[in-house]
């Protein structure tokens, strides 16, 4: 700690990190941000562990410039903090995050896991975003203490993704706050804590679209910048302005298992316990080929010999056997 930045992507390389860890990493005082990693070319991170970087200003674990690329896979950013905004990732250019885990980074301002900027496009495809968190230090925030995993002014696109345990305690959006254009796709929001929108806030100006999505807590979002593609499903409440053709909402208890694991997929998780209702309760015509743990969609859960899309980022397969303490993983 104190040493300066890690790795400095200059515009014109293109770099592949791979098997490394890159830790504790300092923010230069001048700029303060890129902790681990400023990016302003094109960088893969494949099975790299960005951990425990510090930034006072944006982008502990990396700051990907406007106009660069960075694709993260298989990858851990994992305990980041910054003293503004982007715990783990701030993001300007293009961000491409696949099979990966985003976990228990830190921003004293916005956007705990992942800030996206309005140059920002993001997309976020089978990984797990959680215990990230925004947090006042004291004495006022430099910002709206929103997107306990991610803040969005830009563009973010999530599919079988998997948000949980995410906190925004004093702001709102406990897992994304959005300002920009959001859609997720076969994604799940459970147990993530904000007093506004615990799931999902968005702003008025904003669009946000879902398709296959387990809503496990509340929203705010206007009715009129959302658009339902139906297979949604909302529990415990009804928060979310789902379409009451295609959605469920009131519903219980969607029945995931109480312990997680690797369910044979490279991202720690959780899945649907027999009779849940997300079984075969999705819209085919937006089902994902597969599910986080690239198993394939859609399969026939509830033995009436129709293969119908779950809800959520996993898909029950009552043929499956899955043994406590020989699952894979990292």
């Amino acid at each position: 700690p104190g040493g300066g930045r890690v790795f400095d992507i200059r515009a014109a390389a293109t770099v592949t990190l791979r098997d490394l860890t890159i830790q504790g990493g300092d923010g230069p005082p001048i700029v303060g941000s890129g902790a681990g990693i400023w990016n302003s070319g094109t960088l893969l991170l494949y099975q790299v562990n960005l951990r425990e970087n510090r930034a006072t200003v944006f982008g502990a674990g990396v700051f990907n410039e406007a106009s660069a690329w960075l694709e993260i896979e298989q990858s851990t950013v994992f305990g980041n903090s910054a003293g503004h905004s982007g715990g783990g990732i701030f993001n300007q250019g293009t961000l491409v995050v696949t099979d990966s885990e985003i976990l228990m980074n830190l921003a004293a301002g916005d956007g705990g896991g992942i800030y996206n900027h309005e140059d920002g496009d993001a997309t976020v495809n089978r990984s797990r975003i959680g215990h990230n968190q925004t947090v006042d230090p004291g004495g006022g925030g430099p910002a709206n203490l929103a997107g306990g995993a991610i803040l969005n002014h830009g563009r973010v696109n999530v599919v079988n993704g998997f948000f949980s345990w995410n906190d925004a305690r004093d702001g709102f959006g406990g897992a994304i706050a959005n300002y920009g254009e959001l859609e997720t796709s076969n994604t799940t929001f459970i147990n993530n804590r904000s007093p506004v929108g615990s799931a999902v806030y968005s702003a008025v100006s904003s669009q946000v679209s879902m398709d296959n999505t387990i809503i496990a807590g509340e929203c705010a979002v206007d009715p009129n910048s959302f658009t339902s593609f139906g297979g949604n499903l909302e529990s415990p409440g009804h928060t979310c302005p789902l379409d009451p053709q295609s959605d469920l909402w009131d519903i219980a208890d969607v029945m995931f298992g109480m312990n997680g694991s690797y369910n044979g997929g490279l991202v720690y998780t959780l899945q649907l316990q027999p009779g849940s209702p997300a079984i075969d309760a999705g819209n085919n015509s937006r089902c994902q080929p597969e599910d986080l743990r690239h198993q394939p969609r859609a399969i026939d859960g509830d033995g009436d010999l129709d293969p119908v899309c779950d809800a959520g980022h996993h898909e029950y397969n009552p043929d499956e056997l899955l043994i406590a303490g020989f699952e894979g993983g990292h």
